[in-house]
């Protein structure tokens, strides 16, 4: 199993439901997975206790996707008591996730600028990441001062495994449509173990307390980091004049003037940061074009 995400379980007050990426196991058995032929699927693990890790607890298969071909990246939310998963971004997917493993039909709309900038370059992914979390703070999101969920995303450049990431928000209600689309967020990328890989840093957890809102992600599959910054400093990314964080994916090279001032934010575990020349060519290329069709969009539609 890998990329766990944990939701508190609809309805249920101090249990939690994981939902996870795995192969499936082998038929009988429990710690074995299937032959080679297999493919990651997404499973749900229902009703765990945190006071109870040592309890076991089944993960059912989500049969709601193609059993043929890689299923994860999904993000899971919670609303009115039941449970959500964010199935695919570009075209944005939304369906229900009932405890015996099935899902209802997937409720689909598109947000122009993501569609754009997929057809543009058709050889980059789009994917969603860790969880969605309900918002209903005007205060602390002059942006966006209705209630909605907050959520990331990657862009995966598959040449080079580079990854960046952006934070987004979508309606509360069915279809569940996007609203807006952050600039990119400044984490910090590590170089793996791996010769050859390009440094990456990959946005695992989203959680919000209060003002506070912390995003756990893994360095170059080494270290353990989270951004931990307010909701409200968040929310200034979510401004469609706001800069381009670029140098925080470029340590070499402290350009400021490109750079969002960093104050109200802190950066958990920063060291060791080398040179990322790879993963910033993909930022310089999709941070500033996503940002340019997102102002264009939201032009389009204050008019």
């Amino acid at each position: 199993p890998e990329d766990p995400k944990v939701i508190s379980a609809p309805g249920q007050p101090g249990l939690f439901d994981i939902a996870f990426s795995s192969y499936p196991p082998a038929l009988d058995t429990r710690d074995t997975c299937a032959p080679e032929k297999s493919v990651l699927q997404m499973y749900r693990a229902t009703d765990v206790e945190a006071l109870d890790p040592d309890a076991m607890v089944d993960g059912r298969h989500l049969n709601c996707g193609n059993n043929d071909q890689p299923e994860k990246n999904w993000i899971p939310f919670e609303r009115q008591g039941s449970l959500y998963f964010v199935y695919s971004i570009v075209p944005h997917a939304v369906m229900k996730a009932h405890k015996n493993g099935t899902c209802e039909n997937k409720l689909m709309s598109t947000y122009g600028p993501l569609s754009t900038l997929q057809e543009k370059y058709p050889g980059l992914t789009i994917s969603g990441s860790a969880q969605a979390v309900y918002i209903n703070d005007t205060k602390a999101t002059p942006n966006m001062p209705q209630p909605h969920y907050l959520a990331l995303f990657h862009i995966k450049d598959p040449k080079n495994s580079s990854y960046v990431h952006f934070a987004y928000r979508f309606n509360p209600d069915p279809d569940f449509h996007i609203v807006q689309v952050s600039a990119q967020l400044p984490l910090r990328a590590t170089q793996p173990e791996e010769q050859g890989s390009a440094p990456f840093a990959f946005a695992s957890g989203l959680a919000v307390g209060g003002q506070r809102v912390i995003i756990s992600y893994a360095a170059g599959d080494l270290e353990p980091r989270a951004l931990v910054l307010s909701l409200r400093k968040l929310d200034s990314y979510f401004d469609p004049k706001h800069p381009e964080p670029r140098a925080a994916l470029q340590p070499e090279h402290r350009d400021t003037a490109s750079a969002p001032k960093q104050k109200g934010a802190v950066l958990v575990a920063m060291f060791g940061v080398p040179k990322a020349a790879v993963l910033v060519s993909l930022g310089v290329l999709v941070g500033p074009l996503l940002a340019l069709l997102v102002r264009s969009y939201t032009r389009r539609f204050d008019q």
